[in-house]
């Protein structure tokens, strides 16, 4: 692994989150074994942490995963942007956001929503790397999805203490629209006046309902700024 800080800590937590979910663990889990907290471990996952080799070679010790580190020339490292990745990484990304959120989707199989932002993009064949989920739901249905969602443990983001804490899935209480749904990854909800029909996209057996890629080029600024620099 190689690059700036962010980017490395960024391929930590993927790599982490990709492996705490196949061993079918929570973060409370990953934490109790690791003697750490929850909190520190969900911030690793998300890539704010700076972290010492030492303390890395441990975290990935407890997943039955062990350390690698190859150099690569300045000109390799520019070239390769960390938010893009390859067809295969892509599939993979995929499967891994489709198939880990499982119980988000089936939560809100009677709500009708649409994934936007990375995700969606992924999912309509952009080669981009997402680090999060981003929905739109409709005002009319924000009750019944947070009816819905109301079972998952989903620590609000609290923007004065800049982390997660407390239970709260009340799409429209105020503050912002950011949760760590489920001990799986990060969830934000754009709440809109109505949900204008999607593409829908095939992925690990399940109908995944997304925002044209057309619009997102269109509304998305970091969609149509990866698009420039891919094409560039």
């Amino acid at each position: 692994m190689v690059g700036g800080q962010g980017r490395l800590a960024t391929r930590v937590g993927l790599v982490v989150q990709a492996a705490r979910a196949q061993a079918g663990w929570s973060q409370r889990t990953l934490a109790e074994r690791a003697e750490t907290s929850q909190q520190w471990i969900s911030r690793v996952e998300r890539g704010e942490v700076d972290l010492r080799l030492s303390r890395i070679e441990r975290l990935l010790n407890v997943l039955d995963r062990r350390l690698v580190v190859e150099s690569a020339g300045i000109a390799d490292v520019a070239a390769d942007d960390s938010d893009t990745v390859d067809h295969v990484e892509a599939a993979e990304l995929l499967t891994f956001y489709v198939s880990t959120c499982g119980i988000l989707w089936r939560r809100l199989d009677k709500v009708p929503y649409v994934v936007s932002g990375r995700l969606a993009a992924l999912a309509q064949g952009m080669l981009v790397r997402p680090t999060r989920v981003d929905l739109r739901i409709a005002a009319d249905d924000v009750l019944a999805a947070s009816r819905a969602l109301s079972t998952l443990r989903m620590p609000r983001w609290h923007e004065r203490l800049q982390m997660y804490v407390g239970q709260d899935p009340i799409l429209d209480a105020p503050g912002p629209r950011r949760w760590f749904a489920a001990d799986m990854t990060e969830m934000r909800v754009d709440i809109v006046p109505s949900i204008e029909p999607g593409v829908t996209v095939a992925v690990e057996g399940r109908s995944l309902p997304v925002v044209p890629l057309g619009e997102l080029l269109v509304a998305d600024a970091d969609i149509a700024e990866l698009r420039r620099r891919a094409s560039s």
